[in-house]
């Protein structure tokens, strides 16, 4: 089950950007990932209510979008940062394949290096 939204550039100046709720199975489970700009293709099917729920909303039935195919056309911000030549590069050089630069080493070896790196990656619980 996965909620999709339309993009914040479609949605008129004033508005809230709509969401539908869509069913996904099978393959196109593993290709949607926050933040990936996609188009879906399926079929627009209802789910019925019943009880208290239909009583309260008037409505008999909610929809949802059954997911038959699934195209992206942007990745999300996770597949941007993974891509990056920065990342791509520290992941080498923790891995051994690309050695340090001596301003890497000396910065290593500074006695406040642990402070500095556990204070830019989590600022705001370093030091409680």
């Amino acid at each position: 089950e996965v909620r999709v939204q339309e993009p914040a550039h479609q949605v008129p100046i004033g508005n809230v950007p709509r969401s539908m709720m869509c069913v996904v199975m099978g393959e196109n489970t593993r290709q949607l990932l926050p933040g990936d700009s996609v188009t879906i293709a399926g079929a627009f099917l209802p789910i019925a209510k019943f009880g208290f729920a239909a009583l309260r909303s008037g409505l008999t039935a909610d929809t949802y979008l059954e997911v038959h195919h699934v195209v992206k056309h942007k990745r999300g911000y996770s597949e941007d940062m993974e891509h990056s030549s920065e990342i791509k590069s520290l992941k080498l050089k923790l891995q051994g394949h690309i050695p340090w630069t001596e301003k890497e080493v000396k910065e290593g070896k500074n006695d406040g290096f642990y402070d500095k790196l556990a204070n830019s990656i989590a600022p705001e619980i370093y030091g409680h």
